[in-house]
């Protein structure tokens, strides 16, 4: 598990950029600026709000703009970027259909018809049919789009429904879950887009897995695919790899014991890591995960791993901090990679 951020280190870093912007910082500046995620406010202070009040800092209070509605002319707070992307303001559907009326005829004529005749010429078409009609079908037919069935009744089938007919799963196949082999149905178009299909994402989640056990308890437990062969040994937490590294990993045992503490040296900075982020896409290079997830679950972004220890270089070799030996890593795998004498592949 993720050690905790002392709460003190959060405030600190919080007024820092608050001092560096010259002003409260917004959740966003955080998340681009700041040396943590903004989110990680959250789950320590309660909310964002809360942070800054500990932070002893202002709460920001987000710019609005007053604008007219287009059709009625009430006056209406907007934030900026909402009246500069959107031509039109409106303070209500009924405003929004009024003006859209005016300036398109279709638009007009769908406004006229009530609930009670557009279901009526859906039935009629079904009469007509003898059976449930397609969407395509009753776009050809019908004076009014398919569309304004589901801005009235929410779906297609739903509205199909309103009228007593039952929507058109015939075009479903049935198959099996790849995991189970539980019976589900499918439409074509998916089926021809996927090798395997699952009844659930445990299924999928399941056949994507494989079974082995943990180094240190014993206990069962599943890894995804991608990571089979990858390690020596698996845990089934933190809590059991930390008991099994005491135990085993320990004096000259330890990977690293041997050479001392690191010494990075010339080149080792926040510039050489977000070049190697960048390149690596900002993604975990052993397990995929990718920055914006890594700054959610461990409230700082990905790591940097040096391939080649820096302890086995001498120490003004500047090479060791080349980009060809560095990798990125989120904060497990990068433990994983120092916690035991054997190096996963990296993924593809």
């Amino acid at each position: 598990m993720a050690q905790k951020i002392p709460r003190d280190t959060l405030i600190e870093a919080l007024r820092d950029l608050a001092d560096e912007l010259g002003e409260t910082p917004t959740s966003v500046e955080m998340a681009d600026k700041g040396e943590y995620a903004y989110s990680t406010y959250g789950k320590r202070f309660g909310s964002w709000s809360e942070a800054l009040h500990a932070a002893d800092l202002d709460p920001t209070t987000p710019q609005q703009l007053t604008v007219e509605c287009d059709t009625c002319g009430t006056e209406l707070d907007r934030p900026p970027c909402r009246v500069e992307n959107t031509e039109h303001q409106f303070c209500s559907q009924d405003c929004q259909y009024s003006h859209d009326a005016i300036g398109n005829p279709e638009a007009g004529r769908e406004q006229q018809y009530s609930d009670e005749e557009l279901l009526s010429e859906l039935e009629s078409f079904a009469e007509e049919l003898g059976r449930t009609p397609t969407r395509r079908e009753f776009k050809e037919y019908a004076s009014y789009s398919v569309s304004t069935l589901s801005r009235r009744f929410g779906t297609w089938n739903s509205t199909l429904r309103k009228v007593g007919l039952e929507p058109n799963n015939k075009e479903l196949r049935t198959v099996q879950c790849a995991n189970c082999s539980s019976t589900i149905r499918r439409r074509p178009d998916i089926l021809e887009q996927t090798e395997h299909n699952f009844c659930d994402q445990k299924c999928m989640d399941q056949f994507n897995s494989f079974e082995t056990n943990c180094a240190n308890c014993g206990q069962s437990l599943r890894r995804p695919m991608h990571k089979e062969g990858c390690f020596e040994r698996y845990f089934c937490d933190n809590d059991c790899k930390s008991e099994w590294q005491s135990e085993n990993l320990i004096g000259e045992s330890s990977p690293l014991w041997k050479g001392g503490p690191a010494q990075y040296g010339k080149g080792w900075n926040e510039a050489k890591k977000r070049e190697v982020r960048s390149r690596d896409g900002y993604e975990c290079q052993s397990c995929g995960m990718d920055q914006t997830e890594h700054i959610d679950v461990y409230g700082r972004k990905l790591d940097v791993h040096h391939i080649v220890p820096a302890r086995q270089f001498d120490t003004d070799d500047a090479s060791k901090n080349d980009s060809d030996n560095l990798v990125t890593l989120c904060q497990r795998c990068h433990s994983e990679w120092e916690g035991v004498p054997l190096r996963p592949q990296l993924a593809d």
